[in-house]
């Protein structure tokens, strides 16, 4: 009681607790896990197959070029007066001066290979053989004709 003789507010005695259990948490930081054993093999995957596409393409550009570079020479008309084969360089099976291949690449020399028997020749065979670590070895094969 107080001093007037009236009784005081009572005081509410509540314990209100937040937060997690210790088994709650346990069960939680579980899950976790369970999810990231199944994300990450899928996840290590997908770089495996990125780097191999990476490679791929870095050989596919090179051989595009050498084939571009090729076909760009071997095309090209012998405009010299009296000449008895227009496309000499075709004819000859001649390569231009190649730049290197990329990193990672190991490329062979490009190998020309003359089909048919027609004088002057009609055709050849270009083939540009890469390989690298991840794709193993590529072939391109590109067969060139005279105009």
């Amino acid at each position: 009681m107080t001093p007037s003789g009236r009784r005081g507010p009572q005081m509410a005695l509540c314990s209100v607790q937040g937060g997690f259990t210790l088994v709650e948490l346990l069960i939680a930081v579980g899950l976790v896990l369970v999810m990231i054993a199944v994300i990450l093999p899928t996840l290590t995957q997908t770089f495996q197959v990125n780097r191999t596409a990476v490679s791929a393409q870095a050989v596919t550009g090179y051989a595009k070029s050498v084939i571009e570079q090729t076909s760009a020479l071997w095309l090209t008309r012998d405009s010299t007066p009296g000449a008895t084969d227009p496309y000499p360089w075709l004819s000859a099976g001649t390569l231009p001066v190649l730049q290197a291949a990329p990193t990672g690449v190991t490329c062979q020399p490009p190998s020309s290979l003359a089909l048919g028997a027609a004088s002057p020749l009609g055709r050849r065979r270009l083939t540009v053989t890469c390989s690298t670590a991840a794709n193993g070895t590529l072939t391109f094969i590109m067969d060139i004709g005279r105009p």
